[in-house]
C-alpha cells in the first residue's frame, strides 16, 4: 500500500501511544477494550476513497485496529502459556514489549506491507470424496477443486510448527496431543489477498465464505449438485484451513470455524445423479465436469458477473433456510437480483417486470411463455403476501421448491437457459 512517510511516522507515533494503554491479562490475552484506543487512530489513514476502498477490502472497515490486535494477539498466543493466576498487567511490562517505540515501528512497517496472500480450503462431503475425481479443477486462478494426495498434504501442513498453537488451534489438554486433522477426500480451495489472522474477522474470510456459498448455489442452479439430506451425528461444524503464502510455501495459521449453514452445505453437498443416463461412473464424471465448466465461466468473470454470484449466494441461504416463509422470500430476492431494473420496474411494477423478463427469457414457444407468465405472477402474489400482508404460513401448494427435472427433459429444460452470461435464470 501506498502511505506518505509522514502518515506512516506519525502512525507510529499515535500507535507507540496507544500501546502504552493497553493492558494483558492471564499472560497471554488483550484486556479490556483495546479496540476502543486502536479506533481512534483510524482518522490518521488517507481519506483518500480508493485508498479506503482498498485498505478496508484487505482487512475490515477499522483495519488498522484490527491488523493491530491481530498482530498482538498472535504474538501472544504463539509465545506465551496461559496463566490462570497472571494479574492483568500493562503490555509494556512484558519482557518483548517493553520498546513501545520499537514495537509500534514494526507493527506500522508490517501494515504498509500489506496485502498478504492466502489459501482457505473447505471440505467437501463424502459424496465428493466417493465421486471418481481425480486430480483438480481450476475454476479461476483463485478457486479450485483439488483431491487430497502427497502433494497437498506437502505443500500445506497441518501443523503451525508452534506446539502452543496447535494446541490452541485443535484442542488438547496441556499434557494432551491436540488432534490434528489428515488431508482426505474433496476440497474447494480459494486464493485471496489481504490479512487474516485468528483472532480477528477480517474481509478475506468474510469474501472467502461467500465464494464457496456462490459456487454452492450455482452447483445447485446448474443441477452440478444437490444437497442431500445425510445424517450428521457427531460431524460437528467443520474447519476451513488458513495456510498464508510465505517465501515459496505455505504455512497454516489458522482453522477456522465454519458457519453451520455453509458447513452442512459442504457436508451435504452431492452430485446430481441420473439413473436412467448416467449409467457409469464415467457418465456422472463427465456430466460433473460439463458443468463445473458452466459454473467456471461465471466464476472467471467475477467482477461482470457480480450479479449472478450474489443471486446464487441468496438461492444458497433459500436451501438452506429452517423457515418456509423466509426461505421463500430469499428464492424470490434472487430472481429480483437475476430480472429487476429499478428504473423500468418504477414504471411498470416490479412483479409485472419480472414475470415478462422470465417468460421472454427461457420460453420458447408462444403458449410455453403463456404459461411461465402465468406461474409466476402466482409465485408472485404469494411473495407479497408473505412481503406486505404478514402471511404465517405457506400452503402445500405455494411452496416455491426446485424439484428435480426428469432425466429425459434435463437437456431440453437446460436448452432454456441462455447462455452463461448476465441472462441467467436459476431455477
Amino acid at each position: 500500500m501506498k502511505i506518505h512517510d509522514k502518515c506512516s511516522e506519525r502512525l507510529s507515533t499515535e500507535v507507540e501511544k496507544a500501546l502504552g494503554d493497553i493492558t494483558v491479562h492471564y499472560g497471554n490475552y488483550l484486556a479490556g477494550s483495546p479496540e476502543k484506543v486502536l479506533r481512534e487512530l483510524e482518522k490518521i489513514l488517507p481519506a483518500d476513497p480508493k485508498f479506503r476502498e482498498e485498505i478496508e477490502s484487505y482487512v475490515s472497515d477499522d483495519p488498522l485496529a484490527d491488523f493491530i490486535l491481530g498482530e498482538l494477539g498472535e504474538e501472544l498466543h504463539s509465545a506465551r502459556e496461559f496463566e490462570s493466576d497472571s494479574p492483568v498487567i500493562a503490555l509494556s511490562a512484558l519482557p518483548e514489549y517493553q520498546d513501545l517505540t520499537a514495537v509500534s515501528k514494526r507493527l506500522i512497517r508490517s501494515f504498509c506491507a500489506l496485502p498478504r496472500t492466502y489459501k482457505i480450503t473447505f471440505k467437501l462431503g463424502p459424496s465428493m470424496e466417493r465421486m471418481a475425481l481425480n486430480g483438480e479443477f481450476h475454476f479461476n486462478p483463485s478457486i479450485r477443486l483439488v483431491r487430497a494426495d502427497d502433494e497437498l498434504a506437502g505443500l500445506f501442513p497441518m501443523t503451525t510448527g508452534n506446539e502452543i498453537r496447535d494446541h490452541t488451534m485443535f484442542g488438547g489438554g496441556l499434557l494432551t496431543i491436540p488432534i490434528v486433522p489428515k488431508w482426505d477426500g474433496m476440497y474447494i480451495q480459494v486464493e485471496v489477498q489481504g490479512y487474516i489472522r485468528r483472532w480477528v474477522t477480517t474481509s478475506p474470510v468474510d469474501r472467502a465464505f461467500s465464494l464457496v456459498k456462490s459456487f454452492v448455489g450455482l452447483a445447485i442452479a446448474t443441477r452440478a449438485a444437490r444437497l442431500g439430506r445425510g445424517l450428521r451425528q457427531g460431524t460437528g461444524s467443520q474447519r476451513a484451513f488458513v495456510h498464508e503464502q510465505t517465501g515459496g510455501g505455505w504455512k497454516l495459521i489458522d482453522a477456522r470455524e465454519v458457519p453451520e449453514s455453509l458447513s452442512t452445505a459442504l457436508h451435504d453437498f452431492q452430485p446430481v445423479i441420473f439413473p436412467d443416463i448416467h449409467k457409469t461412473e464415467e457418465a456422472r464424471v463427465k456430466y460433473f465436469v460439463e458443468r463445473l465448466k458452466e459454473i467456471a465461466a461465471v466464476l472467471k468473470g467475477e467482477e461482470d458477473n457480480s450479479r449472478l454470484l450474489l443471486a446464487a449466494r441468496w438461492l444458497f441461504d433459500s436451501k438452506l433456510s429452517r423457515e418456509d416463509l423466509l426461505a421463500y422470500v430469499q428464492a424470490m430476492v434472487s430472481m429480483e437480483i437475476l430480472l429487476g431494473d429499478k428504473a423500468v420496474s418504477d414504471l411498470m411494477g416490479l412483479g409485472e417486470l419480472l414475470r415478462n423478463r422470465c417468460a421472454y427469457l427461457i420460453g420458447r414457444t408462444h403458449t410455453e411463455r403463456d404459461e411461465l407468465l402465468e406461474d409466476f405472477r402466482k409465485i408472485y402474489e404469494v411473495r407479497s403476501r408473505i412481503v406486505h400482508g404478514g402471511k404465517d404460513k405457506l400452503s402445500r401448494k405455494e411452496f416455491l421448491i426446485s424439484a428435480e427435472p426428469q432425466p429425459r427433459k434435463l437437456e431440453a429444460s437446460r436448452s432454456r437457459v441462455s447462455g452463461l452470461g448476465s441472462h441467467w435464470i436459476i431455477a
